[in-house]
């Protein structure tokens, strides 16, 4: 079992109606799930808890986080501007939207779906993406998409360094 199904089964956030894909019995309370992550990174903490714990206390930290850097890296770019990128990084990283052609199961037609890759979950379209930042779609595409994308990889770098600790917590714990 992965550690991200793992991890989908011990939250109430992770369970599907339907019994397929994510999900199963709430044995292990979100606070059991933050103790798994104690000793993490802060950034990757604060992922682990508002992606897999659905702490939405962890939502303004995270996106202040992203932004700070991101404006540290990109000085001439208002620190307002970075804020809404870092928005739209933590809406795709951690929300998304569910796949339309499995209904985010991951699975279409006995087989892993091709439109998301077997996550159940959609990225966000460019003008979706342009209309969280107040921007028209054009713009956004030319100005910020890329930085974007580098920031989703960095939140997805974040995301598996938590997964193995988590992992080696749970190995540890058996």
């Amino acid at each position: 079992m992965s550690t991200e199904n793992l991890l989908a089964k011990m939250t109430a956030h992770g369970i599907q109606i339907s019994g397929e894909g994510f999900g199963g019995k709430v044995d292990i309370s979100c606070t059991d799930v933050a103790a798994a992550c104690a000793g993490m990174r802060e950034p990757v903490y604060m992922l682990m808890l508002l992606k897999f714990c659905a702490d939405k206390a962890a939502a303004k930290p995270m996106q202040i986080y992203i932004a700070q850097l991101m404006h540290k890296e990109n000085p001439a770019m208002p620190l307002a501007r970075c804020m809404d990128l870092a928005l739209v990084v933590l809406v795709q990283e951690v929300g998304g939207y569910i796949c339309k052609t499995c209904d985010g199961t991951g699975r279409a037609r006995y087989a892993v779906c091709r439109g998301c890759k077997g996550s159940g979950k959609a990225d966000i379209s460019q003008r979706e993406r342009a209309r969280l930042v107040g921007i028209d779609e054009s713009t956004y595409r030319r100005s910020y998409a890329k930085l974007v994308e580098a920031w989703a990889a960095q939140a997805g770098q974040w995301e598996s360094e938590g997964l193995r600790h988590v992992w080696r917590q749970c190995r540890g714990a058996a």
